[in-house]
């Protein structure tokens, strides 16, 4: 219970403090960074088609001997992997290329490129988190996906974006979401 608390704070904190320097660096558009970082989230998820929560029970259940059980976890994931995931990705993107109006060409490229590579880390994010808590890895997968995200990652994407604030404010949303993947 004290390692989960441990995790979970120092997630809060990692999302508090991403949330306060995006808030800070992009002022009028905060809501468009907020809106990437949750569209993101949900097709990252949609994209994984329920195999980290299948491989996490199965995985759970597996005996060391079970091979024919490992290769289909194997192939559920090199499926999510290599497929779905990719192609959430690129669908991403390209949503957003073609939804950002207001913005100059080469920061549209970014902010496109940056939520596909969100809904992709994402996906491998909530994919190996939930794949190690099955194999008994507990407490490292914490780390990567509390509830709210695990604070390894949150804690490194605030560092991120408090470096994007303090020395390339100018990138602005780009900058955000690029820190944040």
């Amino acid at each position: 219970m004290v390692w989960f608390a441990f995790s979970y704070g120092g997630a809060i904190l990692g999302y508090l403090a991403v949330n306060a320097a995006a808030a800070r660096l992009l002022e009028e558009r905060y809501g468009y960074f907020v809106i990437a970082l949750t569209v993101s989230t949900v097709v990252g998820q949609l994209a994984l088609v329920g195999v980290h929560r299948g491989g996490l029970r199965e995985a759970a259940r597996l005996q060391p001997d079970d091979l024919d059980t490992l290769r289909d976890l194997r192939r559920g994931v090199r499926v999510v992997t290599l497929l779905t995931l990719p192609l959430a990705a690129v669908g991403a993107a390209g949503g957003t290329y073609l939804l950002l109006g207001d913005v100059t060409p080469g920061s549209r490229v970014t902010v496109a490129l940056g939520m596909g590579v969100l809904v992709w880390l994402g996906g491998h994010q909530k994919l190996w988190a939930n794949y190690l808590r099955g194999f008994g890895q507990v407490r490292f997968a914490s780390l990567l996906e509390g509830r709210s995200g695990g604070s390894i990652v949150s804690l490194g994407q605030a560092l991120a974006i408090v470096a994007v604030l303090l020395f390339r404010p100018g990138w602005g949303l780009a900058g955000a979401l690029a820190a944040l993947a």
